[in-house]
């Protein structure tokens, strides 16, 4: 089985994981140690300082690596600092990345995820099908069901959902045909059986948050959930292959 996790890090953390990787070569024998074939990901520069500087740093400390695919973290334009949001596009293309992470959280990014400039910044990333990564602290649960009801196809990927979340998640997943969950903190007992079940497997993508947890036991959720061995495929890299697939052909 082939699987795609679609919430990694690389580059050094300001508050250091005690045990994972910290350079390219670790997160890549982490990988193998755990059976994963490719990963997307992000640039701790990208989250933790400033995502221009972040951005430039995943290219160049992803070259050479075909398994690591850079996403980029995304500011609306409300500063100089940030380009409009069709330059960030052409520099995606011109770049080869597929996908986006919003940082809007005040320990982060700071910035209203229901403004009008986010709005701006999220329609032209709907109209491009580009895949945006939140993680799911960063939001409340009515911004992440307002922004995915005020923009329908942009497919919305939620990051570190916990197995406290479901009284909330369900009623948005239920609303919505755009919302995703990455599982790397999705540990509930029969959760992903029962998610399958009531939403299908397309609503659930593997991820680790690498090199914040050890990367085993995400693959062990899938291995052995209690679900079809289509569903796993389809968990572990098919649904992320077919978002980022969707993005390439709207490229061409």
């Amino acid at each position: 089985m082939h699987f795609f996790d679609v919430n990694c890090t690389i580059g050094r953390l300001a508050t250091p994981a005690r045990h994972g990787p910290r350079t390219v070569e670790g997160t890549l024998a982490a990988m193998d140690r755990a059976g994963i074939g490719r990963a997307l990901v992000c640039h701790s520069l990208s989250l933790e300082a400033h995502p221009s500087v972040g951005n430039a740093a995943v290219i160049r400390e992803t070259a050479g690596h075909d398994r690591l695919l850079p996403c980029w973290a995304a500011l609306p334009p409300t500063a100089p600092e940030a380009p409009s949001p069709t330059d960030f596009l052409r520099a995606m293309d011109e770049a080869g990345v597929r996908a986006a992470r919003l940082c809007p959280s005040a320990g982060r990014h700071q910035f209203p995820l229901g403004s009008a400039h986010a709005h701006q910044l999220l329609a032209a990333l709907e109209e491009h099908h580009v895949p945006v990564l939140l993680d799911s602290t960063e939001a409340t649960w009515e911004q992440v069901e307002a922004t995915a009801k005020a923009h329908p196809r942009l497919p919305l990927i939620l990051l570190g959902v916990g197995y406290r979340s479901i009284r909330a998640l369900y009623p948005i997943l239920d609303a919505t045909q755009n919302v995703f969950i990455e599982i790397s903190l999705y540990q509930v007992c029969g959760g992903l059986r029962e998610g399958v079940g009531r939403f299908g497997a397309r609503r659930f993508l593997f991820g680790t948050n690498l090199p914040r947890f050890e990367p085993g036991s995400a693959v062990a959720s899938v291995l052995y959930a209690d679900i079809s061995d289509e569903a796993k495929a389809l968990i572990a890299g098919g649904n992320l292959d077919a978002l980022l697939g969707a993005r390439s052909e709207k490229r061409a």
